[in-house]
């Protein structure tokens, strides 16, 4: 299972949707949906953007979830685990994430 289907599971429910509705909605056919809504497969940045216009949700929103993580059952952002993690650390830890976050974002910018 993946964030993005986890959270569309939640969101067909809570919408009282079904895979057919979305397969309406969306252009997409039955096994497409089907791959999404198990996480078998996720759906590429122009899939998102159909799922987006579908729900009329912005862009942004729909990839901010594919962003998400499953951390002990529940959706939470990079942010909060990358917080969760930093927290458990030791402080030697500590000092080794940042530096290897540094050179991660000269690497990046280069």
């Amino acid at each position: 299972m993946t964030p993005f289907s986890l959270w569309l599971q939640i969101y067909i429910k809570e919408n009282n949707l079904s895979q057919a509705d979305l397969c309406r909605k969306t252009g997409f056919d039955d096994a497409t949906i089907n791959e999404h809504f198990r996480g078998v497969q996720s759906p590429s940045r122009k899939n998102i953007a159909v799922y987006a216009k579908a729900f009329n949700l912005p862009i942004d929103y729909i990839n901010e979830i594919t962003e998400l993580y499953i951390d002990q059952g529940e959706l939470i952002t990079g942010r909060d685990k990358i917080s969760r993690l930093y927290k458990a650390l030791s402080l030697c830890n500590k000092k080794k994430l940042i530096a290897y976050a540094d050179k991660l974002l000269t690497e990046q910018e280069n």
